[in-house]
């Protein structure tokens, strides 16, 4: 066994004692090792993501923007928020690139990061015998928190999670003060924290300052905090410097993301729940903890933007609208079932929304009321109602339910409230601790079960989009600098089934607003020309919805610049970026095999080449007149031995988008197409028929097979 020598005691000699295996500094090792695993479990893919959505706008700004003209302008961006792209500024100016891998993980050790410092808050806030089960909790319900799909594999969601870790970081900072104003605990608060302690012989022989000293060593990493040192030879101990500490991560805050402001009434909350404490005393600190807020007003005022400094409040409808939604968030344990009765009993989306919140909140407020609930209990409520007030009153509400991530502030709240519940039922005080025990296990493993299978489903749904932008920039690095032409590209995907009665589930990659080139040159770092467009008459009807990116198709602009052409292919479980073709040069040599009446139509070769999954058949034609009639192409695969069909590929050239009758005469086009095998023993015939009639036209070809079909040999 571990022993360890008490340095200080009455007469001045050393003690030695035992130290027991579960010390704080052990608990909180073993707590972030768990964080790590369950961000890892439901979020470690986001680190294969490339960028996407506002990243194509975010971190063009970061390349053409110096440090300092950070701080004075948000250029073409419509929100000031300085401190997070000069971040990505300085680990871009670090790396020598923008690289993805490093800026996720910048966003899930934030939410590491995070969801430590809410159990630390709330063992100090509820500072009573269950105080580590408490903090476990708080943390895994954070890291877990459903509605953080969005936030935490989103690179442009940093502005999000930076700014809940500087309030954090501000209120733990403050509170780190109390620890010279620590009260005395009611005689019932003491008889339950010795009973803990019998059953979790936790080290209790350090007093209340030497626990909270465990906590500084984090912040004496700090340069601020070393600097002080440095410069003042005073300990980090002093309340003096916690208070400065805190008011230094209260200025910050707001240059990370506008919800900044919320440190000081944040703060004053805190204080008016803390039992013993007066509204005044409250009152008093926000008003000090607000100046932060007021000093950066004027700056953010100021600073250019895309968009006015005119403020616009929501009213009525709107604002009942969004609450509605955030409360969604807040009452997550029941709200679960909204698309449910949404979708399968025909309940309206407000309807089925508002019963289960209220069921939920009713359900809340019963458990803490009969467990003794005290002013403390109002904090989870007050801190979700705060920390989601701004984008209430400011935002649409087509914005804020496509906006999950909303919440990442407002998830801390609501993470206490239902530790706060869960405690409640488990110490409930009649019926038998076994089975109030396994009740609230099993309600919480259902719960967590719930969100990991939500975020996961949604991270999913990343990897197939992230997938197709990987494969679109590859694509183009092999054809550079030459053009690329990428039709019906996924824009976002969705479930077909909602889990919540209001707002979007899907995930959204890439942004309308956005320059098509930013596709590949945000992740390349290099200039490059791409096209996006969409042709809805061969969209897909995979088992999940899905948008596309770009206008419409018009192949008499577009051709000329298309370069290389490839098409979207929407499978059940991937979507792969396949080729369709291009614009080529007609070949002098003897043709394949000449369609129609005075050689109407010309395919002057057809190469097949094996790849894993299946055949790919490039076709080279010739148009050569105007056909008299809608003709189009045939594939067919048949087996080799007995001749059997197994599989086609019908319809016009570049994946079905340009038919013959749109061809200018003479126009020569490579029409690439994909044909899904397993078993490469086939024999493909190529062939042109009427659309109308089904009639093939008659072929002439040294290959020629039965039917008018040309023999293609894989």
């Amino acid at each position: 066994m571990a022993q360890r020598y008490r340095p200080f005691t009455h007469d001045g000699t050393a003690v030695m004692m035992r130290q027991h295996p579960l010390t704080p500094n052990r608990l909180w090792l073993a707590l972030a090792l768990w964080g790590l695993l369950l961000i890892g479990l439901v979020y470690g893919r986001s680190l294969s993501l490339p960028f996407f959505f506002d990243d194509f706008v975010h971190l063009p700004y970061v390349d053409a923007t110096s440090l300092s003209e950070m701080w004075r302008t948000a250029g073409s961006l419509a929100y000031y928020r300085p401190l997070t792209f000069i971040l990505w500024k300085l680990l871009y100016l670090t790396l020598g690139h923008h690289s993805p891998v490093a800026q996720h993980a910048i966003n899930l050790l934030l939410h590491l990061l995070n969801g430590l410092l809410a159990a630390q808050l709330a063992g100090l806030l509820w500072d009573d015998a269950y105080r580590w089960p408490r903090r476990w909790l708080v943390a895994t319900l954070y890291w877990l928190f459903p509605f953080g799909y969005q936030a935490v594999p989103w690179v442009g969601a940093l502005s999000q999670i930076l700014v809940t870790t500087l309030i954090l970081l501000a209120l733990a900072c403050y509170w780190q003060t109390q620890s010279w104003e620590v009260e005395p605990q009611s005689s019932q608060s003491s008889q339950r924290k010795r009973r803990f302690q019998e059953r979790w012989p936790i080290a209790t022989d350090e007093n209340e300052n030497q626990r909270f000293r465990r906590f500084h060593r984090f912040f004496r990493v700090l340069p601020c905090s070393s600097a002080s040192y440095f410069l003042t030879g005073k300990s980090t101990d002093s309340p003096i410097f916690w208070y400065l500490l805190s008011l230094f991560f209260a200025f910050l805050a707001p240059f990370a993301h506008e919800n900044g402001v919320l440190v000081g009434p944040l703060l004053a909350l805190l204080l008016w729940t803390t039992p013993g404490r007066k509204l005044a005393d409250g009152v008093r600190q926000g008003i000090i903890w607000l100046i932060p807020a007021l000093l950066w007003f004027p700056i953010w005022w100021l600073a250019p933007k895309a968009v006015s400094g005119q403020i616009e409040l929501n009213g009525g409808e709107p604002l009942r609208q969004n609450l509605t939604y955030f409360a969604q968030g807040l009452a997550y344990p029941t709200t679960w079932l909204g698309g449910w009765l949404r979708e399968g009993r025909g309940w309206g989306d407000m309807v089925a929304a508002l019963t289960l919140i209220g069921i939920g909140l009713l359900l809340a407020a019963l458990i803490l009321w009969l467990g003794g609930a005290t002013r403390r209990s109002l904090l989870p409520g007050l801190w979700w109602l705060t920390a989601v007030f701004p984008a209430t009153l400011l935002l649409r509400f087509d914005y804020v339910i496509n906006g999950p991530r909303l919440l990442t502030a407002a998830s801390v709240g609501i993470a206490w409230l239902w530790t706060d519940v869960a405690i409640k039922l488990a110490i409930w005080p009649r019926g038998k601790p076994l089975w109030r025990y396994g009740l609230v296990v099993g309600l919480l493993l259902g719960l967590l079960g719930q969100n990991v299978a939500f975020i996961r489903e949604r991270m999913g749904l990343h990897g197939m989009l992230g997938t197709a932008v990987n494969q679109a920039t590859q694509l183009y690095q092999q054809t550079a600098p030459e053009p690329i032409t990428l039709i019906n590209f996924p824009s976002w995907l969705a479930p077909t089934q909602a889990t919540y009665a209001l707002g979007h589930e899907g995930v959204q990659f890439w942004p309308d607003y956005a320059q098509p080139d930013s596709l590949v040159a945000v992740q390349t770092g290099q200039p490059a020309t791409v096209n996006l467009v969409r042709h809805d008459a061969t969209r897909a009807t995979p088992p999940y919805f899905y948008g596309v990116s770009g206008p419409l198709l018009d192949w008499t602009t577009l051709l000329p610049t298309a370069g290389r052409i490839f098409v979207a292919d929407y499978a059940a479980n991937e979507i792969v970026i396949r080729l369709a073709g291009m614009v080529a040069k007609a070949e002098t040599a003897v043709s394949l095999a000449t369609f129609g009446e005075n050689q109407l139509l010309t395919l002057h070769r057809a190469t097949v080449t094996a790849q894993p999954g299946g055949l790919l058949l490039d076709l080279l034609w010739q148009l050569h007149a105007p056909p008299g009639e809608e003709i189009t192409v045939f594939v067919h695969a048949v087996d080799a031995q007995s001749g059997q069909l197994v599989a086609q590929l019908d319809g016009d050239p570049l994946a079905g988008t340009y038919p013959f009758s749109q061809w200018p005469v003479n126009q020569t086009m490579d029409d690439s197409r994909w044909l899904p095998l397993d078993n490469f023993d086939v024999v493909l015939l190529v062939g042109v028929y009427g659309r109308q009639t089904g009639e093939r036209l008659p072929a002439t070809s040294s290959q020629l097979a039965d039917n008018d079909a040309v023999r293609v040999q894989p």
